[in-house]
């Protein structure tokens, strides 16, 4: 018995070693607007819309909405984003 206790004991501590932190994704995308931005160097962190493949400034709406992440905007173009244009420039989305 003592066996099988042990043995569920390390596959819990397994998953737990290999699982990301909380506060990032792969691919330099991050859960938290502060995680983006300790590692952007001074950029601009933007959040990622992942249905529209946009990227969103802070001060525009749906900024931390929908399915998305944050990431500094240089991985954001890396990624092939595009900047969601807002509606005073002249393009409705």
């Amino acid at each position: 018995m003592l066996r099988h206790g042990s043995a569920l004991a390390l596959l819990v501590l397994s998953v737990f070693a290999l699982a990301p932190p909380a506060a990032a994704a792969s691919g330099g995308v991050y859960v938290t607007a502060d995680a983006a931005q300790s590692t952007c160097s001074g950029e601009e962190v933007v959040w990622l819309d992942f249905d529209r493949m946009k990227y969103v400034h802070k001060d525009q709406p749906g900024y931390g909405q929908r399915k998305g992440a944050y990431a500094c905007i240089s991985t954001a173009r890396a990624k092939s984003y595009i900047e969601l244009k807002s509606s005073t420039q002249g393009s409705t989305q």
